[in-house]
């Protein structure tokens, strides 16, 4: 027989975790993002991640997420934080693959945006159904705001990547069309705003109104009413309570390229 063995607590692994957590990039960047007790959330929009399930379609997380076109009630949170996303209105679910927002009324309550004070970052994987054709009306693919007043969001707005700084304020970030995929990591600082997209750094010598204090966040809507519905796909979905640079903006956005929706 060969040589055969069993170490308490690594009956479940091939190999000792913390061998896999040297070589698996998904833990890696979770180590280096949330290693030391960072704020913040992490969601891979997969049925299991790691080991474990992570889409469940009611709110309890007692039934999951299978097959396509099951809805999506609580999305877990990867970076221990606990921040776990959820709609308990099943009308308001989105829908697994993707996810899936149809635009209308989905949308996903994620981390409290309490727990990220400026400076902040945020990296996402998306593909947008439909573009708006104002201001007014620019896709919220992720909000942080105070009941209807945006404090820093990343939207679809006329046919581009948009950042909101407030509620009817922004700028451009890179043209996008429908089906596009975008990745995108933007670095929410006290005195400018930093997109990453496509090896590029688009800078705005602006930030966003300090004015109110941001008390919610949500996926895929505006947050407070759920207004300014995003139609289309949002994968990968990684919010962290500090500016994490440019090198480490630059590993996240390889992380999330290499991710399919």
């Amino acid at each position: 027989m060969g040589n055969r063995f069993r170490l308490k607590g690594f009956h479940r692994y091939k190999i000792p975790p913390v061998l896999k957590r040297e070589t698996d990039p998904l833990r890696a960047l979770i180590a280096s993002l949330f290693g030391n007790g960072e704020q913040g959330a992490m969601y891979i929009p997969k049925p299991q991640v790691l080991g474990q399930q992570v889409l469940w379609q009611d709110v309890e997380g007692t039934v999951p997420v299978e097959s396509d076109g099951d809805p999506i009630g609580l999305m877990l949170d990867l970076s221990g934080n606990g921040n776990h996303a959820s709609q308990s209105v099943s009308a308001e679910r989105p829908v697994f693959p993707g996810v899936e927002y149809d635009g209308v009324d989905d949308r996903l309550l994620s981390i409290p945006s309490t727990r990220l004070p400026i400076p902040f970052t945020v990296a996402v994987k998306f593909s947008p159904y439909a573009v708006s054709d104002s201001n007014s009306g620019a896709y919220r693919v992720f909000s942080r705001g105070h009941g209807n007043s945006t404090r820093g969001a990343i939207a679809v707005n006329a046919g581009n990547v948009y950042i909101n700084l407030d509620t009817s304020d922004g700028f451009n970030v890179a043209p996008v069309m429908p089906f596009d995929e975008v990745t995108l990591v933007v670095r929410f600082l006290p005195e400018s705003t930093v997109a990453h997209i496509g090896g590029q750094e688009v800078v705005e010598s602006r930030s966003i109104n300090l004015s109110v204090v941001s008390t919610s966040a949500a996926i895929g809507a505006q947050t407070g009413d759920g207004s300014r519905n995003f139609e289309g796909k949002i994968g990968p979905l990684i919010v962290v309570d500090r500016d994490v640079g440019p090198e480490v903006a630059d590993r996240m956005l390889e992380y999330l390229s290499g991710v399919t929706l």
